[in-house]
């Protein structure tokens, strides 16, 4: 990876990556402070969860080999389907969902599925630090010394070893060499033509790739912070001047000394943040019914900053309502061998 030192020293580099990244640092000096906080945090995240299991068979029934896939969701009915179909064909063995008072059918759907947990709690989405609190209880009661996958429902990982081996494979030789986490910034998806024709409704079985298939190949910044990445860029901000955190560790090996920080970009250990391997996130918010979804999420009032991303969105989108999407840095979706020769994926086990 190719980097800039500043006078302050901060530590830019560039994305898509051109050169090998940096690999994985230890400060066993820190985890042993990350290892008293957790614990502290697991005990007050049990009596502050307030979770209550819905359907489905539940932690003590998951084989200790199980890959989980732990995720939030609140009306995204439609994507249940591609979102399923996407990670069991990953190889995950069960969902843990927690659903947040939806009024969709997603909670129907979901407990009609075999390999679903479903979880609710009285408290929201706000309540719960955004979701941190029930993902972390989730992961306390699934079961220490494991992988999870840990995402939101409008993202469908593509892991650096996709189109080479099998991901139970990889994170198997993962955690034989030391590396307990992958990075995946959120790289947002777009429609080729106008954004009123971008209808997805998940019904159809096509995947959401298939309305959505562009994605800005350029135009990124990084930093490296102590706490691990911070990456910026994509459509949501050339185009709707938003200016979102993309960078997300999504494949985690959850120990007693993990938790998701302060924040779900910057999990803790935060030594374990600067890792060598990296996917991508396909991230979907682009579609027909983009500033519907923003005015729904503004009025159910559960994100952070009172929703200001949201909210600029919806001031873009009065402005012009059929924005210019794509540019000449717009590449389609055509899968993990494309992403790899493109920079996006990165890892030293696979030795792209």
């Amino acid at each position: 990876m190719e980097m800039i030192e500043t006078p302050d020293m901060t530590r830019h580099f560039f994305y898509p990556f051109t050169e090998s990244q940096p690999t994985q640092r230890n400060d066993h000096r820190s985890e042993i402070a990350d290892y008293a906080s957790a614990f502290w945090r697991r005990r007050k995240n049990s009596v502050r969860a307030k979770l209550q299991q819905v359907s489905g068979a539940g932690p003590w029934a998951c084989p200790d080999d199980a890959l989980i896939c732990v995720l939030v969701c609140r009306n995204e009915r439609r994507f249940l389907p591609s979102l399923l179909k996407h990670y069991r064909g990953l190889g995950v063995d069960r969902f843990v969902v927690v659903d947040d008072q939806s009024d969709d059918g997603t909670p129907d759907y979901l407990a009609a599925e075999s390999d679903v947990d479903l979880w609710r709690s009285e408290k929201r989405f706000a309540e719960s630090a955004r979701g941190k609190i029930w993902r972390e209880r989730l992961m306390a009661l699934y079961g220490f010394g494991r992988w999870y996958i840990n995402i939101d429902s409008d993202e469908y990982l593509v892991p650096p070893c996709a189109g080479i081996t099998a991901l139970t494979d990889y994170l198997r030789v993962l955690k034989e060499k030391g590396v307990c986490r992958v990075a995946a910034p959120m790289i947002d998806l777009y429609p080729e033509g106008a954004l009123s024709e971008a209808i997805f409704d998940g019904r159809d079985g096509r995947m959401p790739w298939e309305i959505a298939p562009l994605f800005d190949a350029e135009g990124y910044s990084g930093i490296f912070e102590d706490s691990g990445a911070i990456l910026r860029g994509g459509v949501r901000q050339r185009v709707f001047g938003t200016d979102m955190h993309l960078m997300k560790y999504p494949l985690i090996f959850w120990d007693r000394s993990c938790t998701l920080g302060a924040s779900i970009h910057w999990p803790t250990p935060t030594s374990r943040n600067v890792t060598s391997e990296w996917g991508i996130l396909l991230h979907f918010k682009v579609f027909s019914d983009m500033d519907e979804r923003a005015e729904a999420i503004i009025e159910n009032g559960q994100h952070m900053n009172d929703a200001a991303v949201y909210k600029t969105i919806r001031a873009h989108l009065k402005d012009e309502d059929e924005p210019v999407l794509h540019y000449d840095g717009s590449v389609p979706f055509s899968g993990p061998a494309d992403l790899r020769r493109r920079g996006f994926l990165q890892s030293i086990v696979t030795k792209n």
